[in-house]
């Protein structure tokens, strides 16, 4: 079981990579007579209706499950303008997580990502905080 979750942490890595600069192709790997992709690709229905609850020092996730409790997820952030990462994984089922220790004055971006097998994974669009535009001035 850890096994399976560094392999799909490190191929969610590579996609997150792929996903944020699309100008790149993804290298191909010549197995015998067939042509395979060196990362994931993407595979199966994304999360979606990713919503965010923003309560300064920790943020809520809320997400609709395209695989119906089959399959995990892999929350991915990072500040506002930075490539995101992955922070935490969730179990098959699971469609809400919340991300704490953050930084109140900051702003950050979330993706959700479910893992159908090691080559197989989609991504939810990226949602991000809006703090700056959103708090008043006292």
């Amino acid at each position: 079981m850890v096994l399976a979750t560094v392999v799909a942490l490190v191929g969610v890595g590579a996609l997150v990579h792929v996903l944020a600069d699309r100008s790149q192709e993804p290298v191909a790997q010549v197995t015998g007579a067939t042509v395979e992709p060196s990362v994931p690709v993407l595979g199966g229905a994304p999360p979606t209706g990713l919503e965010l609850d923003d309560r300064g020092a920790s943020v809520g996730l809320a997400w609709d499950d395209p695989a119906k409790g089959k399959a995990p997820f892999i929350i991915t952030m990072a500040k506002r303008g930075e490539q995101l990462k992955p922070v935490a994984n969730v179990g098959p089922g699971v469609g809400e997580f919340r991300v704490s220790g953050l930084n109140a004055k900051l702003d950050y971006c979330f993706a959700v990502v479910a893992v159908y097998s090691t080559k197989q994974v989609s991504s939810s669009v990226q949602e991000c905080t809006k703090r700056g535009a959103a708090r008043p001035r006292r």
